[in-house]
């Protein structure tokens, strides 16, 4: 195996061990991964198999492994947030439940807490995407304002903006432009 190409398997492995720890973090708190994310995994165990098969640069595969490496960072830093979810949909269990003893909740209110709930049931249930984890959080930031509580501790995610890459959306710009970096290397290393 080329040197290059045995080095692309061991960052790439790295990636996987450090997803792999995320995801057991995850599993603790009783969620689990997005299908996008699952899938994100496979294809990235795929790519070192097949990158310590290869005998030559030629065999290698290289073009998708930076893709791949974004893909994981950006399912690494979703099961970040997605380890906060059951804290917070505790912390607004308990604001929801003041209230409602008060007598203090909208209608309005009131329907936005079904649909949170119903939201983090599908965070809990293991079947949705990218986009069900921008909906959680950006419908508990809404409701923590609705409520009167402070939403730092909420976690900024932003909306999937092309689900035509794989279903991963910009999670961040900083983490975004580091990941991208980290596959304009690869990419490099292939040239």
């Amino acid at each position: 195996m080329a040197s290059q190409t045995k080095q692309m398997a061991k960052q790439l492995q790295s990636a996987i061990a450090l997803f792999t720890k995320a995801q057991a973090k995850l599993q603790k708190s009783g969620l689990s991964l997005s299908s996008d994310c699952t899938q994100a995994l496979s294809e990235a165990q795929t790519a070192v198999s097949a990158l310590q098969a290869a005998t030559s640069e030629q065999q290698a595969d290289t073009n998708d492994i930076g893709d791949t490496m974004q893909a994981l960072g950006q399912c690494r830093m979703q099961a970040t947030q997605l380890v906060q979810a059951p804290v917070i949909m505790k912390t607004l269990t308990r604001a929801h439940d003041k209230l409602l003893k008060k007598n203090m909740l909208s209608d309005s209110d009131k329907e936005d807490w079904d649909t949170l709930v119903q939201e983090y049931a599908t965070l809990k249930g293991g079947t949705f995407d990218d986009g069900d984890v921008f909906s959680f959080f950006d419908d508990a930031r809404s409701m923590a304002q609705s409520f009167g509580m402070n939403t730092n501790s909420i976690p900024h995610v932003e909306q999937p903006k092309n689900q035509d890459q794989g279903g991963f959306g910009n999670v961040g710009a900083g983490v975004a432009g580091a990941l991208k970096g980290i596959g304009s290397f690869f990419q490099n290393l292939t040239h």
